[in-house]
């Protein structure tokens, strides 16, 4: 089953030439339609990246400079202007994902139109890709194959044969097209890859052997999750730790996705895996400074609890949809956050501090505060991120002198659908049962909380933070593996974040207390009556206490816990790596009042643990440290 998400971190879901939709919410369209959207189609190389802040000072874009080799459609010129939502300028970032997110030299044929941002003087002739992924088209380091959004694999030349085909113009050719110098002799030979399972964006360390990995620095390709798997993404210079001729020693980037790695040597040799890399979770990376950071949850409200509060609102401006306006809506939206809650404890409320606001998302409010809204004639998602999206997630970064990268603002619009908007043809769901012919609203919103928690796609249709989304389909449950392991990571890391003083001026971004603190169910919504129905997250009662240690735990004295039970019943105790991977487990009936418990975990390596104790559906993560 696939199934829908997103970030800005924007994030969409894509309608699929089958019946099904990328999470970031994004919906799958025929290849030819995507082509005959575009005024403009070429075959390009990313020459440069540059982001800056738009005209009105409130959303950063970056701007890509293409190299044109051939151009199928259109009057394109040698160079060409991309330009795309999100990117880092000084200690400011946006992101979206999945997104246009391209590295220099990248290589495909993109699909473009005039851009409908907000951008200073000098980029009136700028594009944007009718796609979030920036290319229709990508190859993989031999230039070889082929990959199209579709899924599908074919050669180059084939592709070019069907892109003419579909636009119904022999293309130009502008300059040659950079086919790799591949060194046929000295091809490297990949024996093994260890660990079997990692995380991505969290640092996780693979080791690849073999022979003739060449004496220079070359390049890891990893399977891009933002395509399902199809086509690759490449690590960048910082994620590589060691590089000898025999072993490879890198980190694995937040895009990485399971499936088979590729090599590249620096001498041209291409090696192609026979092991896979399997990605349990990955984690959102902000890149600043030549280096890859884990954005930090923080308290963004000044509640003592260090919860998130997402306002409704009611707006219905510019041909808007006010949510509570639409039977189910409301509903939907507080499941979706349940479900997290229940599994790692997120302090997420829905609607709290009610009444709604009339505010809605726009792509460029840095206000202090996060709106979930449906989209309007002002911000269409389809003109903003294209055709396939159906939801997205905006988040905003900053950081201050030492502090790490923080997420200070985060919110989210969803396409308004068929119902709403007479020129579109998403059906949705709101019941939690749709048919064949709908997209489920409650699965949609469970992936967009999920990027607003910092997860990235991963190549796993089974998975909540798989990319994409299918009619008739629902997901309301998070897996142990995946979904609730990455979001373990991303509450112990920022629970253990201590915030620096701050150093800088203006603090706009930190106005707030920074803390991440726990749930507190007295902060759940109790909003005065005003007709709209609105219902807070509602958590049980804190029913014990739980106290682990030593914390760091020597290898050779087992886990202690001390946890006081306000009733009877079962505690499960699950250990899991940090990569996301169940290493062990234990269930105890244990009686009212206080117990010891002597836990001997098995022999494991050095290194981080995620322990998780749930009683009923209360669960309460714990960072343990093996030295």
């Amino acid at each position: 089953m696939q199934k829908l998400s997103c970030l800005i971190t924007l994030c969409f879901i894509f309608l699929a030439s089958n019946p099904g939709y990328t999470q970031c919410s994004m919906a799958t369209i025929a290849f030819d339609d995507l082509l005959a959207s575009g005024t403009t189609v070429v075959e390009a190389r990313v020459k440069s990246a540059t982001p800056f802040w738009g005209s009105a000072g409130e959303m950063i874009y970056t701007r890509y400079e293409l190299e044109v080799y051939q151009v199928f459609k259109g009057n394109a010129r040698r160079s060409i202007d991309l330009v795309a939502l999100g990117g880092v300028v000084g200690d400011a970032a946006i992101q979206v994902a999945p997104s246009t997110d391209l590295q220099v030299n990248d290589v495909g044929i993109f699909a473009l139109k005039p851009s409908v941002y907000n951008l200073p003087l000098g980029y009136g002739q700028a594009l944007q890709s009718v796609v979030p992924q920036g290319a229709l088209v990508t190859y993989d380091p031999t230039a070889e194959e082929a990959y199209l959004l579709n899924g599908k694999t074919m050669s180059r030349a084939a592709v070019y044969e069907a892109v003419a085909s579909a636009v119904g113009a022999i293309p130009v050719r502008v300059s040659s097209f950079p086919a790799p110098a591949l060194n046929r002799i000295t091809m490297p030979q990949i024996d093994s890859i260890t660990p079997e399972w990692v995380a991505a964006g969290v640092g996780d360390v693979v080791t690849i052997h073999g022979e003739n990995f060449g004496e220079g620095t070359g390049t890891i390709f990893f399977r891009d999750a933002d395509r399902g798997g199809q086509g690759y993404t490449a690590a960048l210079p910082w994620h590589i730790v060691s590089w000898t001729t025999t072993a490879i020693e890198i980190k694995v980037p937040h895009k990485a996705g399971t499936g088979t790695p590729l090599m590249l040597t620096s001498s041209g040799g291409i090696g192609f895996s026979p092991f896979p890399v399997n990605v349990a979770y990955a984690y959102n990376n902000v890149m600043s400074s030549g280096a890859f950071h884990e954005p930090k949850l923080i308290d963004h409200n000044s509640r003592d609890d260090g919860g998130y509060l997402f306002t409704l609102s009611n707006n219905t401006d510019y041909n808007g949809v006010s949510l509570a306006s639409v039977e189910g809506v409301l509903e939907a939206l507080n499941a979706a956050a349940g479900a997290w809650q229940d599994s790692i404890g997120l302090p997420i409320y829905i609607g709290d501090d009610c009444p709604m606001v009339s505010e809605s998302v726009n792509g460029s409010s840095n206000d202090g505060q996060n709106v979930i809204s449906f989209d309007h004639n002002e911000w269409d998602i389809r003109e903003q991120l294209g055709e396939q999206v159906l939801a997205a997630t905006i988040s905003r970064y900053a950081r201050c002198g030492d502090s790490e990268w923080e997420l200070t603002d985060v919110d989210m619009v969803i396409r308004r659908g068929a119902a709403h908007n007479e020129t579109d043809d998403v059906v949705w769901s709101f019941s939690g049962t749709p048919a064949a012919n709908e997209l489920d609203f409650q699965s949609v919103v469970l992936h967009e909380l999920g990027h607003a928690l910092q997860l990235q796609h991963v190549v796993n249709p089974d998975g909540v933070m798989h990319y994409a989304a299918t009619f008739g389909a629902t997901h309301h449950e998070l897996g142990f593996e995946d979904d609730i392991a990455g979001g373990l990571h991303a509450m112990m890391e920022s629970r253990a974040y201590s915030p620096p003083a701050l150093s800088c001026f203006p603090v706009e971004h930190f106005d707030r207390q920074r803390r991440l603190g726990k749930y507190n169910p007295g902060h759940s919504c109790a909003p005065e009556d005003d007709g709209l129905g609105i219902e807070g997250l509602q958590a049980g009662s804190a029913d014990y206490e739980l106290k682990v240690f030593p914390n760091p735990k020597p290898k050779d004295t087992p886990l202690q816990l001390s946890v006081y039970m306000e009733a009877s019943g079962e505690v499960s105790l699950l250990l899991f790596s940090n990569n996301g991977q169940l290493i062990a487990q234990r269930q105890v009936q244990l009686a009212q009042g206080r117990h010891t418990l002597e836990w001997p975990l098995p022999d494991v390596p050095s290194g981080f643990y995620q322990l998780l104790v749930q009683l009923d559906h209360d669960r309460i993560p714990v960072k343990l440290v093996i030295p």
